[in-house]
């Protein structure tokens, strides 16, 4: 099934519940309820699309050349025969094979082909009266045409009975007159006929059954397989994320890093990393309370994903009150510029409160090259940030 072809969410727990009875049922599966049943007519005819355009080919190909014997049993219907062959039977059944490949309306694929299979039956018993053909010999290729109906073209239950029954009526119609004159023999081959539909419709039941529990298994397989790539999304996420603040927690920072400084390195870019600590935490966490300090994280952590660039900056929460921001490709003075709207952004956030934070940043920015690590990056910016509030704190301090 295609990814975007999903029919049940995996939390979609009553349809989960109506799936599990169907497979529960002992009895044969008829019919789902409407939005599965929808589902399931439009999947089955995607699937069997190609097999039933080969075996509709065929058969259009073995009627066709049956106009050789028509010219062997009796050369003069060979026009009238050529006629109803071509022109009333192999054209509509090509328009009708355009149809099932390009028409989405998947409900009415198989009725098409019941259509083209009730006008051959009809051709088929219009050519043998023309033939003046036994009857065993129209209830033998009447017989064969059954067989493609329910068996090789799988036509769902309903339009499988409809065409059967359909073909039997139109060939007793046509032999009604013999039927009720002559020997019992035309009644023996009529009743070959009805058995064998009996018989390929029995079958063609089956089948239907057998791919619609086959595709409740699929179905259910779905959902599971849906709802484990739900888990390990939400698994990732959570193990990539911290949880007070919602930003990145350090392992995301230390995989971007490396990522990051690998593709600085190839591309001769620029890389620069801001380290921010919140001034005097401790004291304010102890003074206002815990609740107080989770506030005041997610305010500082709000506050600086909001100032850096959306497309290639990172913003992750390190530890304690201790921030990070990644920026690829940015030279310093991108980075004294994002740490200064930083500064201003946080006065701003906290105007009006009656008690506030300030934040001490360390900026480090290089160009990878070989001999430079990532550690000798980091252990910059946090040599500036060291500096920075020795040296009187809510100021930015740029590594040398």
């Amino acid at each position: 099934m295609r990814d975007n072809e999903r029919l049940f969410e995996p939390n979609d727990v009553q349809n989960r519940s109506l799936i599990d009875k169907y497979l529960q049922a002992r009895d044969r599966i008829w019919r789902f309820s409407s939005k599965i049943e929808d589902h399931y007519i439009a999947h089955t005819a995607r699937i069997k699309l190609r097999p039933s355009l080969i075996g509709f080919g065929v058969c259009l190909l073995l009627f066709n050349l049956g106009v050789f014997w028509d010219n062997y049993v009796k050369p003069e219907i060979l026009y009238f025969a050529l006629a109803i062959r071509i022109i009333g039977v192999t054209i509509p059944c090509l328009c009708v094979g355009w149809l099932l490949f390009f028409w989405k309306n998947y409900r009415l694929h198989d009725w098409l082909l019941s259509a083209s299979m009730l006008l051959i039956a009809c051709a088929i018993n219009s050519l043998a009266l023309m033939r003046e053909a036994p009857a065993n010999h129209k209830a033998f290729l009447v017989s064969l045409l059954l067989i493609v109906c329910n068996i090789i073209l799988q036509l769902r239950t309903l339009p499988a009975v409809f065409t059967s029954v359909g073909i039997s009526a139109i060939t007793t119609a046509f032999m009604w007159p013999v039927l009720t004159t002559t020997s019992p023999g035309y009644w023996q081959a009529v009743s070959y006929m009805y058995i064998t539909a009996v018989i390929t419709l029995l079958a063609n039941t089956r089948l239907d059954s057998t791919m619609r529990r086959l595709y409740l298994m699929m179905l259910k397989d779905q959902i599971r397989h849906d709802e484990i790539s739900r888990e390990n999304e939400e698994l990732s996420a959570f193990s990539y994320t911290d949880p007070l603040t919602g930003i990145a927690n350090r392992r995301r920072m230390e995989q971007a890093l490396r990522t990051a400084w690998t593709g600085a390195e190839a591309n001769g870019s620029p890389l620069a990393l801001l380290l921010i600590d919140i001034d005097h935490f401790k004291r304010f966490n102890d003074t206002y309370g815990h609740p107080a300090g989770d506030a005041c994280l997610q305010l500082v952590a709000r506050t600086i994903a909001g100032q850096v660039r959306h497309m290639t900056d990172l913003t992750a929460r390190m530890g304690g009150e201790e921030f990070a921001v990644l920026m690829p490709g940015a030279d310093e003075n991108v980075a004294e510029l994002i740490a200064s709207r930083i500064h201003s952004a946080l006065v701003n956030a906290q105007a009006g409160q009656t008690h506030s934070v300030t934040a001490s940043i360390g900026i480090a920015s290089c160009t990878p090259q070989e001999g430079s690590t990532i550690e000798e990056l980091v252990s910059s910016a946090d040599k500036a940030l060291y500096m920075a509030k020795n040296g009187g704190r809510n100021q930015t301090v740029m590594a040398a």
